[in-house]
């Protein structure tokens, strides 16, 4: 039991049929998009993810490679980390183990979230329609034409 020629052939055949439905922006898959938009000195991705229809949006602002962020890339030659990631201030640091600092470090994440979808939407509006999580929006391809 073995793959012969056929089963080869098949597998080739559907390997080039996903990659041109990739190639031209099927429903099946976001074509290749990287795109950035700047609002004063925050950065706003939006970028396909290989081999998917997903399409996701991200904010990012000046940081250091051991700065203040816990997710940290390089644009540009400049480091930035993604707004949703920045690490505790110390008086959030401090508090003891408990309901008070879970509720206090669960706000100060979502207000967090929510200054990065208040970005998200002013540079890239179509996304609107995706899915919120954590302080990035994904968007099927197919809602965001």
């Amino acid at each position: 039991m073995g793959i012969d020629r056929e089963d080869i052939e098949r597998i080739a055949k559907e390997i080039a049929n996903r990659v041109e439905s990739q190639l031209s922006g099927s429903r099946y898959y976001a074509p290749y998009i990287h795109e950035t938009k700047g609002i004063g000195d925050k950065v706003i991705k939006k970028y396909s993810v290989a081999t998917t229809d997903l399409v996701v949006y991200e904010a990012w602002e000046p940081s250091a490679i051991m700065g203040k962020h816990n997710t940290i890339t390089s644009i540009d030659g400049e480091w930035y980390g993604r707004i949703g990631t920045r690490r505790l201030p110390p008086q959030l640091e401090k508090l003891p183990p408990g309901p008070e600092r879970i509720t206090a470090v669960g706000k100060w994440h979502e207000d967090q979230y929510q200054e990065a979808y208040n970005l998200i939407l002013r540079a890239f509006p179509e996304a609107q329609a995706g899915k919120r999580s954590m302080g990035e929006i994904t968007l099927h391809w197919s809602s965001s034409r």
